[in-house]
Order: C-alpha cells, then structure tokens, then sequence
C-alpha cells in the first residue's frame, strides 16, 4: 500500500523590514467646561477689543457756526484831489476829477392846445346871372348840418351861359374854413346855401357842394415858449441825476466809484426838432453836455473803511463777503478847489474768528458731554454739532489729530 504524501507545510511567518505596528485604539479625551467660564472670556476677549478700537480708532468731528452780526456805521471823510496817499489822522483820502462830454436826445411832448379849424372844398354853382362877379373873403356859406364854414380867401364867380335860350349854370371851386374850432366840423360830403342871399330870390339860384369830407378840425398839441425852456431844464436835471449816474457807472475807470450826488453838468451845445408855436403831438432836444463828478479809488476807500472798522469794533472779528452796503453822498460839491465833503454809510455782517486749533485744546480729555457745554456757552459760537466715532466713546481723544474741527461762515 502506497503512502499518501502530504505537500502542506505550515507557512512561515515573514520578517518585514519595517514591521508594522500594531494598531492601539486611541481614547478620545474630553475636557468639559462649565458655560458660565467661556461667557466670562466672551466678555473679556470684547471689552479688550472694545478698549482697543476706541484707542487708536476714536475719532471726534465737530462743526462750529460762529455767530452773525450786523455792525453799521457812519463817518464823515474829505476827498482831496491834491493828496496822493490816505491820511487816517484827518480822515482825507485821494480823489481825483473825471468828465466826459456826450450827446443825448430825448422827446417831449408839448403842453399847449390849440382848437384847429376843418378845412376843405366847396363847389358854388351860379345859376342866377350871366355877369362875372368878385366874393370877397369870409363869404359865409351854410352846410345842410348847419355848420358855417367860410370862404379862405376872395374868388371870381363866372358868369352863367345861355344854351337853347335856357341858363346853364356855371361854377368854381372855393376853399372854406369851418367859422367855429372843433372836431364836429369834420363833416361828410353837404350841400351849401350862401348865408347872405337868405329871404331872396337869390337863394335858390346859388348853391355849393362838397364831394371830400372837411378835415382838421379838432384841439391840436401846439408848442409853446415855456416848452422849450421846461424841456432843457429838465434834460439838465436828468442828466444831473439819473442819466448821469448811468453815463458815468459806464464810463468810469475799472477801480473807481463816485458819490452818486455828487455829478453836476454843463449843456455846451442844444438843438430842438421844433420851435414856438408848431403845432406837433412831440418834438425832440438833443444836446451836447459835459458831465463832471469826483473819484475814488476803491482799495484807498477799502483800506480807511477796514481800519475805521476795526477801530470801532475792535479785533477777532471777520467781515463776511458779499455783506457789505455802502452808501456814499456829498452835501457839498465844489469843482473849483478840488476838495469834496464826503458821508459814508456802511453796513456789515461779522463774525467772531475762531481758530480750531485752541478749541482742540479746550476740549482735549473732556467729556463728552461737558466739551459739548462748554462750546455751546461760548459767546463767540451760534450752534455747535458734534459727532463721534466709535459712538460709544464718552471722552474726546488726548490726541489732537484726532479731533477735527470745521468752521463755517454760514448759518443753516
């Protein structure tokens, strides 16, 4: 009997180079904290954060409006056209003497009135008398309307033909003049009767006709003496005034201002479109006039008045642009000498300069609260608005960048 052989040997364990280790289970270890520890370094970890942005982030904006006032003051002053600088002592200041000559024209109307007579053209007809015959001037003649108009001037009636033994009635053209001034008189084509022949049997034999409407009558402007002597006094007094103020604000040099009472003028040359007794509705007058006043130069003026002002008011204070009303006036004009007397009225807005760099400092380390008191008590100050950042903050940074200050010189 054969033996089985067994081919199954029992495999050797191998050696590793590296042997690898055996795997532990790790245990999980948990640390457990109470709720109310972890809270507590909450708070903590926020208040260090809290200390630190309001240490090198907090930042306070403060906007001031100073307050406004209206100074007004007055003062007498020499205008000198020998002086060549101000002297603040006497209170004379440089001026100098400008004219100009211009022409100017301006209408008017005329003040007398006149009731003009119509006029027109009648046509007489003769049917009485082959005889020529001369009718002097002023022969009356009777509108059916029953408005006398008379004959301009004398005329020749012709005598009247004879065709196939009948009386053919000859004529002639006479101008006529309304007896009576009056618009009534402005009647339409009429049929005439000759005043004189009434109650004869003349009457019937001379006749006049009109084809044209009377015209002209009616009151008229007509131009009187005391027109022409009103018309250039006013002219001057206007050129005085008004019209000189106008000329000169446009003529003057850049830099230069004038007491606008202070003009005076001189008609050299004068012409009118018509004369005594024209009957127009207006007429014209134009002149040729020399115009004089004083002037000033603005900086000189500008420097008496600043120093003036700060005498009377006293420094830290700032004129506001744009206020200012200055009125000047002379009561005294006198052109020979070259000297003038002047009055200045003048009205300002001011206000207090603050500087913010001191109010930085006054607020520096301060309370909110109490910086906000004590810049609402200043006198100087009309309305403070402060803002801070972070908005927790209750003090205002030691650190003067911080702090930013902005001045206005309006109020809202």
């Amino acid at each position: 009997m054969v033996k089985k052989v067994i081919d199954i040997v029992p495999k050797k364990k191998e050696k590793l180079l590296f042997p690898k280790k055996e795997k532990r289970e790790r245990r999980k270890i948990k640390i457990k904290f109470p709720k109310f520890s972890i809270l507590l370094v909450l708070i903590f970890l926020i208040f260090v954060i809290t200390i630190a942005v309001s240490t090198s982030f907090a930042k306070v904006k403060i906007e001031i409006w100073p307050k406004i006032e209206q100074k007004n003051f007055e003062e007498k002053i020499i205008v000198d056209t020998t002086l060549k600088n101000i002297d603040f002592q006497k209170k004379k200041i440089p001026g100098e003497i400008f004219e100009i000559e211009k022409e100017i024209e301006q209408t008017f109307s005329p003040t007398g009135k006149v009731l003009k007579k119509a006029e027109g053209k009648i046509r007489l007809y003769n049917q009485y008398t082959t005889h020529d015959e001369r009718w002097v001037a002023g022969t009356r003649f009777m509108s059916s309307e029953g408005k006398l108009f008379l004959a301009k001037k004398s005329f020749l009636v012709p005598g009247a033909k004879i065709k196939e033994g009948k009386l053919e009635p000859s004529f002639v053209d006479v101008e006529v003049i309304a007896a009576e001034g009056g618009k009534e008189y402005n009647i339409g084509p009429s049929k005439f009767s000759v005043v004189a022949f009434k109650g004869t049997e003349r009457y019937f034999k001379y006749w006049g006709e009109s084809t044209e409407s009377m015209k002209g009558g009616g009151e008229v402007s007509v131009v009187k003496k005391e027109d022409l002597e009103n018309a250039l006094n006013s002219l001057k007094e206007k050129i005085t005034k008004q019209m000189g103020k106008e000329i000169l604000k446009r003529e003057i040099p850049e830099g230069k201002i004038f007491p606008e009472d202070a003009i005076s003028a001189e008609i050299l040359e004068q012409e009118f479109s018509a004369k005594e007794g024209d009957e127009v509705e207006k007429f014209t007058l134009k002149v040729k006039a020399k115009i004089k006043t004083i002037l000033l130069n603005k900086e000189n003026l500008q420097k008496f008045l600043e120093k003036e002002f700060y005498s009377n008011f006293g420094s830290g204070k700032k004129i506001l642009e744009d206020t200012e009303k200055l009125s000047i006036s002379s009561s005294v004009v006198n052109f020979e000498n070259g000297k003038f007397l002047i009055f200045l009225k003048d009205s300002v807005k001011v206000l207090s300069e603050i500087e913010p760099t001191i109010i930085k400092k006054e607020i520096a380390g301060e309370k909110i609260a109490e910086a906000r008191t004590k810049l609402n008590n200043l006198k100087e100050i009309e309305k403070v608005k402060m803002s801070v950042f972070p908005f927790w903050i209750s003090k205002v940074p030691e650190n003067l960048e911080k702090i930013e200050v902005f001045v206005s010189e309006t109020l809202d």
